[in-house]
């Protein structure tokens, strides 16, 4: 599913939403219920979801991975480019909800997600997610890669994006790296060696006597930090051994935009 026509479908389905009906006898007729025993909100609920997942037929597309990435391409449009993130997301939200827990798979067509969405439509007004809010802690990675991509925009590399895929162009990488190596050149490998000396110092582990170089996530809610390649780094410096300024001493500034290059 593109993001693209799944906007459309949200925006044209979304007038049965004056349809839904307030009073709760009249949310079962309008599902066509039985209307015998209790009258519960959770019972529709449950109902909506149901029809949520009905609406695919069984094919080959995880819908619950397919939503989880359009999220992801929300959450980019919304901070690259300043587009409305709901009611899409909530409705994608919806849609994963319904669909995780059964592994729910279908064909990834047009007619199933219309379907889907018009349920997921009235799930909402039955009850918010209000997943915007919490947006930023349930996808911690997608808000790192985005806002990394905007790191690297305002120092002048483009991004290509491939769906909810960001990457550097070949040609762009290419610039990037000779970037870092005359970074390492101008501040000379000695002080290279020692600003990641003192670094390497602080994660050591004397009892256990290993560095660790794998900073393990706080909390489920916060991305993975990125990998610095440090054998990478320790070459650059050897290869570099005798450059930098006279006086030994790196600009500090200039030295963490270097580093900033690795955390992108």
């Amino acid at each position: 599913m593109d993001i693209s026509i799944f906007r459309q479908l949200a925006d044209q389905t979304a007038q049965i939403i004056t349809s839904w009906p307030n009073d709760l006898i009249a949310q079962y007729q309008f599902l066509s219920l039985p209307q015998t025993g209790n009258y519960t909100k959770d019972f529709i609920g449950d109902e909506l979801y149901n029809r949520i997942r009905e609406a695919f037929i069984p094919g080959e597309i995880k819908i619950a991975e397919q939503c989880r990435a359009l999220i992801g391409e929300l959450i980019y449009d919304q901070i690259l480019d300043s587009r409305p993130i709901e009611p899409y997301c909530e409705l994608l939200e919806k849609i994963r909800d319904a669909t995780q827990f059964q592994q729910t798979v279908g064909n990834n067509t047009c007619e199933e997600w219309r379907n889907a969405i018009e349920y997921a439509h009235l799930s909402v007004q039955q009850i918010s997610l209000n997943t915007t809010k919490s947006l930023q802690r349930t996808y911690p990675n997608y808000f790192a890669v985005e806002f990394a991509t905007l790191r690297l925009r305002s120092i002048g590399y483009s991004i290509d994006r491939d769906g909810s895929k960001m990457t550097l162009s070949d040609q762009m990488e290419l610039h990037l790296v000779a970037k870092i190596e005359s970074l390492v050149h101008e501040f000379g490998g000695l002080s290279v060696t020692r600003q990641i000396s003192d670094f390497l110092r602080a994660v050591y582990d004397e009892q256990q006597e290993r560095y660790h170089l794998v900073i393990l996530k706080p909390k489920v809610s916060e991305p993975q930090q990125p990998l610095i390649p440090w054998g990478y780094l320790f070459q650059l410096a050897v290869k570099h051994y005798q450059g930098g300024k006279s006086s030994g001493i790196a600009d500090h500034r200039r030295f963490k935009f270097f580093f900033s290059l690795y955390f992108q």
